[in-house]
């Protein structure tokens, strides 16, 4: 599954932009298109689609899917002003 991460992505997120060209992997696409969720966090339909790619990696792909996934994007998700400002907050006890 890892090998066809790109493949993957592309089809189910056809608007989906990223710095690196497919021939560098995943670990280069992913982390060339870090602020594609992110700057597109208020379109639901857009992120759904991005959402339903990750889901569909993570449910089929082995451990260096899931790692690939885990540090080119959620690590990073994490860190994003966008990112962040979208989460619920969670209240404080």
């Amino acid at each position: 599954m890892y090998l066809n991460l790109v493949p993957l992505l592309r089809s189910m997120v056809p608007e989906f932009v990223s710095i690196c060209e497919d021939i560098d992997g995943p670990y280069m696409v992913l982390i060339g298109s870090t602020p594609f969720i992110p700057d597109n966090v208020h379109n639901i339909a857009l992120t759904q689609k991005c959402f339903n790619f990750v889901n569909t990696a993570l449910e089929t792909g082995g451990e260096e899917t899931e790692t690939c996934i885990v540090v080119q994007l959620f690590e990073l998700w994490a860190e994003n002003e966008n990112t962040i400002l979208f989460s619920p907050k969670t209240p404080q006890r």
